[in-house]
């Protein structure tokens, strides 16, 4: 049996074949053997934005690629990031209290250097964004991994709340809180960040918000900035994005950094946070302001085929899979599968040997993912339909 894609509306992404993506190597295509279907690297197979692949070559052509102009802010990047989320969350952010970093990961060590105190306990929930320990540990803190079971049958109040408490209660003084998550791609409701939220006032905790996957949110869901809530948590809180992932900008490091008040913002800017903001890409720059000002309508169409993208393993993968659990993504594109009721310990060397598909190790992202993997579902269903086949053909 093989999974049928015929009764999709036509995209010109269905167009993009096997064989031109493997000839694209890089860090994604270029990981495995020509015959293995690479599932993993988050990054999309898609062509970047018109109106971005523009604006590169014109920066390209006029010989606009060296050095940014920093430590001088690149004010218009803030105000068309400010633009950006009013347009699409109902809240626009201070443009005066953004910064401009390489790297969102660096922009956050940065700030959680400047913010805490040297050696303070910084939690993070598994599964979750295997990075971070990485961030915490090089702003000179300690990682604090809180396990943490989601909610999966609640996908929009994913976070327990209780367990994360206890941690608070235990002493820890700051949490990364991805949102939309990473990588089942849940997106949490305003009511559940605000429980959230309050959870953080009571005890005082400073929250740093990666914000990263936003911009794909599917169609009728509802993002909401965490800085946005009115909490005493949200107006101390740190929250970073990039263009990086959503418009696939790896290449052109540019990460956006903005802090919920003065007083935070003041705090901020240290050398270390002039270091990151002097590696930013002037290219990188100059297209994500295209990005979040002349790209809404094809970033309507490219989150309406994830959308369907992820639909059509939630639908379709159970039917050659049987047993298989799916969480329901509501932005980005990666999808969590638990591939438990098939009895491989290890899948992802598994489905390599004997199915040709690359996918991200589960439990590269906490105790959580044994017998899981991540499946990166920015590629063209026709690609989904034949890695469903090819593992219920290996499982």
């Amino acid at each position: 049996m093989t999974l049928q894609t015929s009764l999709f509306t036509a995209h010109p992404y269905d167009d993009i074949t096997l064989e031109t993506l493997f000839d694209r190597g890089g860090g994604k295509w270029g990981r495995y053997d020509r015959d293995v279907i690479s599932a993993c690297t988050v990054e999309t197979d898609f062509p970047v934005a018109g109106a971005v692949q523009s604006r590169i070559m014109e920066m390209v052509e006029a010989g606009r690629t060296g050095y940014a102009n920093f430590p001088k802010p690149p004010l218009h990047l803030f105000e068309a990031w400010a633009g950006f989320s009013d347009r699409h969350f109902g809240w626009a952010p201070d443009a005066a209290l953004s910064f401009c970093t390489d790297y969102p990961t660096n922009g956050l060590s940065e700030a959680m250097r400047a913010l805490l105190e040297p050696g303070s306990e910084v939690a993070y929930t598994t599964p979750g964004f295997a990075s971070v320990v990485g961030i915490i540990e090089r702003a000179g803190l300690v990682p604090r991994q809180i396990n943490h079971a989601l909610q999966l049958d609640r996908p929009a109040e994913y976070m327990d709340l209780d367990v994360i408490e206890a941690a608070f209660a235990d002493g820890v003084r700051a949490f990364v809180l991805i949102n939309p998550h990473h990588p089942h791609g849940f997106v949490a409701s305003r009511d559940h960040l605000a429980a959230f939220a309050a959870l953080a006032d009571r005890y005082g905790v400073r929250v740093f918000a990666d914000e990263v996957f936003a911009p794909s949110t599917f169609p009728g869901e509802t993002f909401t900035p965490f800085a946005s809530l009115d909490a005493e948590s949200a107006r101390r809180s740190v929250t970073v994005t990039t263009g990086s992932k959503v418009w696939n900008l790896r290449a052109f490091p540019a990460a956006i950094l903005y802090a919920a008040d003065e007083a935070t913002a003041v705090t901020l800017r240290t050398p270390g946070m002039d270091r990151v903001m002097s590696q930013a890409s002037f290219v990188g720059t100059e297209a994500l302001v295209t990005a979040l000002t002349s790209t809404d309508g094809w970033l309507a169409s490219f989150t309406a085929y994830l959308d369907r993208n992820a639909r059509f393993v939630e639908e379709e993968f159970p039917k050659l899979l049987p047993g298989i659990r799916i969480a329901r993504a509501a932005s980005g594109f990666t999808v969590w599968l638990d591939l438990g009721e098939f009895g491989v310990d290890e899948p992802t060397p598994y489905l390599i040997e004997h199915a040709k598909v690359g996918m991200s190790r589960g439990q590269h992202f906490g105790p959580e993912g044994f017998r899981c993997v991540r499946l990166n579902i920015g590629t063209p269903t026709h690609v989904l339909a034949e890695i469903g086949s090819r593992m219920a053909a290996a499982l």
